[in-house]
């Protein structure tokens, strides 16, 4: 075989040199291709750093306020450490000395050096509660404070006037909770009842809720019992209960009024005619605030027909015991013994004496004394059950 020779031609030098020129840009270009990522790269991660950085400082910012914290309320744990033991070691020097109980009370608050809530709200139900006068409350307080609570108050107990203003706020806070009671039920019931104390006469109103609580709304002197009078002294009590709520709430009288209207379905009075006047302009009057017609129920109290009926009751009774003891020449009952001679009058009927008695033994209070409540309730029981009838007499010995 023969060898192929190929004659190559010699490449010229200016070819050579710019190929090589060529080349030098191509490496050039992708050395600062290179370089330039390598710098994107590093500005990245310079900049997660920074970020770390700042949020290590903030850490750090955070750590040195708790830790600031943390040393301020262990100093003041460290006080109240000091101030507890202190109570302590005067705790136990008292039960030593056997005064543990003794001690004064504290009436007043710090701030305008007013008596504090207990004392006020103390006073609010001795006046509202309990029927005590302004004038003898704190005489109440302290009594019952040293002598069954063995604690002394050496400070200024309030006095009459102060008690009285103490109780007007009491009357601002049983308002706003009867509105917040009517404004929540679905129905309430308006009832009234007049009387004469003194010469003076008086109207007291009350509110009755479908869930069954009754709210006082106080007593009101007026000059004469009418149904206008009574009529525009129960829009007043309406109207300053719904005021005083409004006021404390912050809303709109004239809405929170016709709401509280809505609320009202009936009225509880006497069977007087004067009270049938006053249902009727009452319902009068819910239906043009409201401004649709209202039909309201009118109830009424059988405490004033019971007692018309036991009045006419004694007199009859006083008629037939005095036509008795004409017809016989003899008295009745107890007065016909010598030994009760000094209690006999014209005032109670003998019938009415053994029912009054009766009722005094067999109720609650006398029971205390007699035992006889229990003995009557275990009467009805057996009787109603096994159909016996139990004695309340004693058996004979």
């Amino acid at each position: 075989m023969t060898k192929l020779q190929v004659d190559l031609a010699p490449i010229p030098s200016h070819v050579l040199e710019h190929s090589a020129e060529a080349q030098r840009e191509k490496n050039r270009a992708k050395r600062e291709q290179y370089n330039k990522g390598k710098v994107s790269e590093v500005k990245l991660t310079v900049n997660e750093q920074s970020n770390d950085v700042e949020s290590l400082k903030k850490e750090i910012n955070n750590l040195t306020e708790e830790n600031k914290n943390l040393k301020t309320e262990k100093r003041d744990l460290k006080n109240e450490m000091r101030l507890m033991e202190a109570e302590i070691r005067s705790l136990n020097k008292k039960i030593i000395d056997g005064d543990i109980g003794s001690e004064d009370v504290d009436i007043k608050c710090d701030k305008n050096n007013a008596y504090s809530n207990n004392v006020r709200q103390t006073v609010i139900q001795l006046m509202s509660n309990v029927g005590v006068s302004a004038e003898n409350c704190s005489k109440v307080i302290k009594i019952v404070s040293e002598g069954v609570c063995n604690k002394k108050i050496h400070q200024k107990l309030p006095c009459g006037q102060t008690c009285l203003n103490i109780a007007l706020e009491g009357q601002v806070i049983s308002d706003i909770h009867t509105a917040e009671s009517v404004l929540s039920s679905d129905a309430v019931a308006v009832h009234s009842d007049g009387t004469s104390r003194d010469p003076k006469k008086v109207v007291n109103h009350q509110i009755t809720t479908d869930k069954g609580h009754t709210f006082f709304l106080g007593f009101t002197i007026v000059a004469t019992e009418d149904a206008n009078t009574v009529f525009d002294v129960t829009i007043n009590i309406l109207r300053r209960i719904v005021t005083t709520y409004c006021d404390f709430k912050e809303k709109d009288q004239n809405e929170i009024f016709v709401q509280f209207l809505k609320k009202i379905r009936a009225t509880m009075t006497d069977r007087a005619a004067v009270m049938k006047c006053f249902s009727k302009k009452f319902e009068e009057f819910l239906s043009s605030e409201i401004g649709e017609d209202v039909q309201l129920k009118l109830l009424n109290c059988n405490a004033h027909f019971l007692l018309g009926m036991s009045g006419a009751c004694d007199k009859a009774f006083k008629k037939v015991e005095a036509d008795i003891k004409h017809d016989t020449n003899e008295a009745i009952g107890r007065d016909k013994d010598k030994q009760f001679s000094r209690f006999s009058g014209e005032g109670e009927t003998c019938t009415s004496r053994v029912i009054r008695v009766a009722c005094d033994i067999l109720g609650p209070p006398g029971d205390q004394k007699s035992g006889l409540s229990f003995a009557k309730k275990a009467s009805c029981l057996a009787s109603r059950e096994i159909g016996l009838t139990v004695s309340l007499k004693p058996p004979q010995q």
